[in-house]
């Protein structure tokens, strides 16, 4: 199944925003267990576990803020090389068009030459 270009940056976008989202709901979680586990009287009950949990929670953050980026940057890169092959387009059209005249022609129209009635070479 293939799709279109503005169709796979539009899915990058979406896919940026859903990793961004879920990363700002992992970083209030470790903001919130961090105040609970050190500025209340919890402290004196967490254990390595519970440190762990908020490694884990960091790290989590920190994955899936760098795939926002990756899509981020994908979605880019493709919006560059869409607006790169529509400003090429027309370019190669043109250029096809002329090859295919001189060769249908047999060459350029500089070198041909028109004859006139009163006998002087002219050209067109």
């Amino acid at each position: 199944m293939k799709f279109s270009k503005d169709a796979l940056t539009k899915q990058y976008k979406l896919l940026t925003l859903i990793y961004f989202i879920a990363s700002l709901v992992f970083m209030l979680l470790f903001l919130i267990l961090l105040i609970v586990f050190y500025l209340t009287p919890f402290r004196d009950n967490v254990t390595i576990s519970h440190l762990f949990f908020l490694l884990f929670c960091l790290l989590m953050v920190f994955y899936l803020r760098f795939n926002a980026f990756n899509y981020e940057r994908m979605a880019n890169r493709d919006d560059k090389d869409s607006s790169k092959e529509e400003a090429r387009a027309p370019v190669k059209l043109k250029s096809n068009l002329n090859s295919n005249r001189n060769r249908i022609s047999g060459g350029s129209n500089r070198s041909r030459k028109k004859i006139s009635v009163s006998g002087k070479k002219e050209r067109y």
